[in-house]
């Protein structure tokens, strides 16, 4: 075989090393040994960062292996890094440089070079299989993952589409400007380049390929939700919300690039400088001058006559006026509102945001279709919505007001976490249950089903592992799809895939910003998920833990059950336990709670594992079934529409910004500029040298008339205006328009001004709910209709009833606080005319509360009291022309105890004509969320008792008898510790809290445990206590009092007051017969003594709280005073008073006097008369 010299290497020359180190040793024989250093050479060429980058783009550039004749290897000359953060890092940052700057590597190319060219195919077929086998075989999860993308149809699409632009009309600018070229100043558009669309369609939707070609045509798409990024992206918005292509219904995102900021600038009546009258030409020399120093270059302008109805300080703004109108581009700076102008008074529209602009300019109100025309498809990925849009305008987008198309369906996520606590994290998220329900369907009366698909995630404590024989076991599970992880990062990326692969528009879970969402954001941040944007439907990077919850779910909205059974329902407690009470009507031991200090115990086997993943799943449902019931859904829907809002804001709870957009709607459809939102820094009340509870209110509130205490057991009258506050509104016509603020004085309009525009919109909200009633009283109403009729006359009803809230309310945009003071001062004028009415008609008022009265009747036929209700309602209403007095109900019996606490049966008519008697309490302790619920059971039993129709000497005995009872079964302890219990965690160590130790119960215990039982509660510990609550309501009984209550109870008698006391009940000898004439010496001497020591005990001045569960003795008094007595300093609940008074003086006296003083002409006892000193006869 022939040898190619070409073809072989050259050999290397062996050098003999041994030889050439004595040929050195010879040289140096004879002369002086020197060591000689050698110039060292850098190992690593020491650059600056960009010419490091400029030499790795180099090499990725060039073919730096020799090529072998295989032009399919590429090796792009990279660094390899092993630790795992800076590897996401780098790849990250590769993959957004990929798509950005980067030039994109063509595979096909021949020059380019495969790495696989090197290797058969029978080994690159090895090599794959053993990458499989060690990547994705020993991970199921992803296994599945990746074999559900494979299965994925993937259609990529080009879609060559050009923005059309249209020339738009300029603004006609005002003949008094001269300089109308500079002001019809047009926008400069840019083209956008299209980029390569890819949609991967999901499998359980099998949605069929997107085509849009005409960006002309219109496209109809349902609006959900919008957001937008002041700070980064201003002037931008996102739309997202849901578009029907070849019957499916899919995400979409519409991306409006340039929300055009308007400004109105009111011009000044005089030059700041020159005293001269100003034109209009005047204002947009100054504005072009504004406009230069912010870097604003396009711009456009035009004078406008517009209303304004609002006050701003130190700025007297005319109601009607010529104003320069001022749009740019939304994403540029922004002038101040009130800077030194000389020629400009004030300039609005500075704070207003680029929804806001969008909302009120489109007519947008709340979730609806729209058109969307003059759009282009975004192929670039900056959503995670499977279809994507840009419109440059916000004119491309119209509402389609004729269309009365159903809504989309809803894809609907339960959501629940379990947490255990961490010594690193403070909180590790160990499982998420979902339950998604991909067709849910908001205007439907009811679902066919809660949910369609159902999963968990599992992972186990840092410091516990899964039980044996766990994963068998769930493999045979027929509960739920179990889906085991390794660590709780693996966990919460897991659940990252399977929340963007079912893409939900809704997010329900309990308790969102306090045990589930806040956590899971967190933990996605701390723990450093890649892509944890993954959790909204926006693209981003560098998420932080500043941002608010909405701000993570962009794109979704979150229904909190908790947040929306705050506002629908009246509950002691709004847990899940007490939520699935009242809403579901589950029974007490339906529901198990699980702490999560209890979470590691039951990884302890696999039966307490698979009872834990139950008890999550049912939670989830729980919440589900919750939002269903409530129809919280289909109710934010109604009430979004009215409003004109965002309908994530309305599941947020936020009354006060619901009644602002309707209102910023209303009057800017009447051309009235609309104040600015400003956002001033709340003041805390240690700044304002104030007391927490005791901030003195701005203006007066309502009525509130002093109770006659007592028990009434003749039929009691509570009538109540129907909807007082917004009927004042409109009976006087009080709105913004109307009313005129002078030197603090306001006063009525003019009976013949026209309506303002406060009085239409309350009454355009009430009759629409009186005629949506009607037709909800329609018969034989079919039960869709009727459940939608229901939910639209909720809706307006609670809006209606919110409109004076956001007046009084200082944060409110719409504040005015002289309206809200008329309105309040007209409430307690009809109040307390309505009192005087009823007194007219020989009825007495027991009680009145700022839209209501007690009327007590005298009688006790049920018929014959409400015609005498209907008789008052008639008298009262003629009164007026909007404000209606009506019958509430009818009290069989009455407790009256103070103002806003009564318990009353009340007593109606059913249906049958039969009469049906209910128990109703207000304001007692027993309704209260801090009671124990043995305690909450006495109260009720108790006023069972005394709201009976037996005799009141019965009622007394039968509780007396009661309570000796109970103590009885809790000295046997026959009643649980669960139903004792009060827990209230120590939020300090038991010693700092001083003087409030006394007024707080759990300290009280804890203190007391402390040194008695040598416990040793400290701050994070909970304490357990109980609480009596029986004195306060039977306070109104004359024929018992807390002595005796206390004595049935087996309590300290001296700890409570005594009404009286027993002339005999310590006598020592009662059959004693000896005449107390006998010993008048000694009787006299201890009168004296008793007279003196009653004296002494008055100007000791002893003061005790007058809340008996207090009972704080003292002779120190605050100067702080509640209806002319001192606040107590204990328990700043009760107020301090004399334990020994004048009156008691007075009468001790009295009594001594009556007693002692005899009259002369008395002829039994007149030596006893004798022996009475001159002094002591007062």
């Amino acid at each position: 075989m022939e040898n190619n010299g070409e073809n072989h290497r050259p050999k290397r020359r062996r050098v003999d090393k041994r030889s050439a180190a004595l040929e050195k040793m010879r040289n140096l024989k004879g002369k002086k040994n020197k060591y000689k250093i050698d110039e060292l050479e850098n190992v690593y060429d020491m650059v600056d960062e960009d010419e490091y980058a400029k030499k790795v783009s180099l090499q990725a550039a060039e073919h730096w292996i020799d090529e072998d004749g295989v032009a399919e290897y590429i090796e792009d000359g990279r660094e390899i890094f092993d630790e795992e953060e800076e590897q996401d890092e780098r790849v990250s940052k590769s993959i957004v440089s990929q798509k950005t700057n980067m030039k994109e590597i063509d595979l096909h190319d021949p020059n380019t070079v495969k790495l696989s060219k090197y290797f058969t195919k029978e080994k690159v077929k090895s090599i794959n299989n053993i990458k499989n086998e060690t990547s994705v075989g020993k991970d199921s999860l992803l296994e599945n993952i990746l074999n559900q993308m494979e299965n994925e149809n993937k259609n990529f699409n080009i879609l060559e589409n050009e923005v059309k632009t249209h020339p738009q009309e300029s603004l006609d600018a005002s003949n008094k400007i001269s300089a109308a070229s500079g002001i019809e100043k047009q926008f400069c558009e840019k083209k956008i380049d299209n980029e390569s669309f890819q949609h991967s369609t999901k499998k359980n939707l099998q949605t069929k390929e997107i085509n849009l070609k005409n960006s002309t045509e219109m496209l109809k798409f349902w609006l959900w939700d919008i957001w937008e990024d002041n700070v980064k992206k201003p002037g931008h918005l996102f739309l997202f919300g849901r578009t029907e292509i070849n019957g499916e219904f899919i995400s979409t995102c519409i991306q409006i690039s340039n929300v055009e900021r308007c400004l109105y600038l009111l011009p000044r009546t005089r030059h700041l400088d020159t005293n001269d009258r100003v034109t209009m030409k005047d204002v947009y020399e100054e504005i072009t001058s504004i406009t230069n120093s912010l870097g604003i270059d396009v711009y456009k302008c035009k004078t406008v006559t517009k209303h304004f109805a609002f006050q701003i300080p130190d700025v007297d703004i005319p109601h009607t006026s010529e104003y320069l109108m001022v749009r740019y581009n939304g994403g540029l700076k922004v002038p101040k509102p009130n800077g030194a102008y000389k020629t400009i008074s004030y300039i609005f529209g500075c704070n207003s945001s680029s929804t806001e602009t969008f909302l009120i300019e489109r007519c947008i109100k709340g979730p609806c279709w729209i058109s969307v025309s003059n759009y282009k498809v975004i192929e670039s990925s900056t959503s995670y919505c499977k279809l994507q849009l840009l419109c440059l305008s916000t004119s491309s987008i119209t509402v389609l007001k004729d269309k009365h198309d159903p809504p989309p369906p809803l894809i609907v996520l339960g959501l629940n976490l379990r947490v255990v606590p961490h010594s690193r994290t403070k909180t590790e998220i160990v499982a998420i249950s979902c339950l998604v329900n991909n067709n849910f369907s908001i205007d439907k009366d009811s679902q066919n089903e809660v949910f369609t698909e159902h999963f968990c995630l599992l992972s186990h404590p840092s410091d516990v592992t899964f039980p044996i024989g766990f994963h068998n076991a769930i493999k045979t599970s027929k509960y739920t799809n179990i889906q085991v992880c390794d660590s709780e990062r693996g966990l919460l990326a897991c659940f990252l895939a399977k929340l963007q692969s079912v893409d939900p528009d809704v997010i329900v879970t309990q308790d969102a910003n306090a045990r589930q969402l806040d956590v899971l954001c967190s933990n996605l941040i701390n723990l450093k998920v890649s892509q944890i944007s993954r959790i909204g439907r926006l693209r981003m990077a560098n998420i932080t833990s500043s941002r608010k919850i909405e701000d993570y779910f962009i794109g979704r909205m979150i229904v909190d059950v908790k947040t929306s059974a705050e506002e629908l329902q009246r509950l002691r407690s709004f847990d899940m336990n007490s939520l699935c009470r009242a809403i579901l009507k589950l029974p007490d031991d339906a529901r198990k709670d699980i702490y999560p200090n209890d979470i590691p115990k039951m990884y302890s086997t696999t039966e307490k594992l698979i009872e834990f993943i139950n008890l999550t799943m049912q939670d989830t449902l729980y919440s589900l079934q919750i939002m269903i019931e409530l129809e919280i859904l289909p109710l934010a829907l109604q009430i979004t529409n009215i409003s004109g809002n965002l309908m994530s804001s309305t599941l947020r709870g936020g009354r006060s910004e619901r009644n602002e957009w309707l209102l910023l709607h209303a009057f800017s459809e009447k051309d009235y500029i609309v104040p600015d939102k400003y956002h001033k820094e709340k003041k805390t009340l240690d700044s304002l040298d104030i007391a927490p509870g005791k901030k003195k209110a701005q203006y007066a509130g309502g009525l509130v008339l002093d109770p006659v205490k007592g028990f009434y057991d003749k039929y009691v009258l509570l009538m109540d205006f129907n909807s007082l506050y917004p009927s004042i509104i409109q009976e006087y016509n009080i709105c913004f328009t109307t009313i005129i603020c002078k030197d603090n004085e306001v006063s009525l309009p003019d009976p013949a001004a026209e309506v303002g525009i406060l009085p239409k919109q309350i009454k355009k909200l009430v009759e629409s709910r009186r005629q949506v009633k009607s037709l909800l009283a329609q018969p034989d109403l079919p039960k869709n209709l009727k459940s939608k009729y229901n939910i639209r006359q909720k809706a307006l009803k609670l809006t209606a009833n919110s409109m004076y809230g956001c007046l009084g309310f200082p944060q409110s945009r719409f504040y005015a606080q002289h309206i809200a003071s008329l309105i309040t001062q007209k409430g307690r004028e009809i109040l307390t005319n309505t009192k005087a009415t009823v007194e007219k008609l020989q009825y007495i008022v027991v009680y009145g509360d700022t839209d209501s009265i007690m009327v007590l009747t005298n009688s006790t036929n049920y018929d014959e009291v409400y015609e005498k209700g209907a008789h008052i309602k008639q008298t009262v209403n003629k009164l007026y022309r909007h404000i209606e007095l009506d019958i509430d109900g009818i009290f069989k019996y009455l407790l009256l105890l103070k103002k806003k606490k009564y318990a009353a049966l009340t007593i109606s008519k059913n249906n049958y004509g039969d009469l049906v008697e209910i128990p109703e309490f207000k304001g007692l302790d027993i309704v209260r969320r801090d009671w124990c619920k043995f305690a909450q059971k006495v109260g009720e039993n108790v006023l069972k008792e005394i709201l009976s129709d037996i005799p009141m000497e019965k009622r007394v005995e039968n509780i007396h008898s009661y309570l000796r009872n109970v103590s009885k079964d809790l000295q046997e302890n026959k009643i649980e510790t669960e139903c004792l219990q009060i827990t209230k965690q120590l939020s300090q160590s038991v010693g700092e809290y001083r003087n409030t130790a006394y007024s707080l119960p759990h300290v009280q215990v804890a203190m007391r445990m402390n040194i008695t039982m040598n416990r040793n509660f400290k701050k994070g510990d909970v304490v357990g206590y109980v609480h009596p609550i029986v004195t306060r309501i039977i306070e109104p009984l004359n024929e018992t009092d807390a002595v005796k209550i206390a004595e049935c109870l087996g309590l300290d008698m001296k700890k409570f007051k005594t009404s009286s006391k027993s002339v005999f009940e310590n006598c020592v000898n009662t059959n004693c017969n000896s005449k107390p004439i006998q010993f008048g010496s000694s009787i006299v001497n201890e009168l004296l003594v008793d007279i003196q020591m009653v004296l002494q005990r008055f100007y000791e001045n002893w003061l005790i709280c007058n809340d008996p569960l207090c009972n704080n003795n003292t002779k120190d008094f605050s100067h702080v005073s509640f209806q002319g007595n001192s606040l107590c300093t204990i328990c700043k609940k009760g107020t301090l008073i004399r334990q020994f008074t004048e009156m008691e003086l007075f009468n001790q006296l009295d009594y001594y006097k009556q007693m002692f003083t005899l009259d002369e002409r008395d002829i039994n006892v007149p030596f006893f008369a004798i022996l009475l000193p001159t002094q002591i006869k007062c």
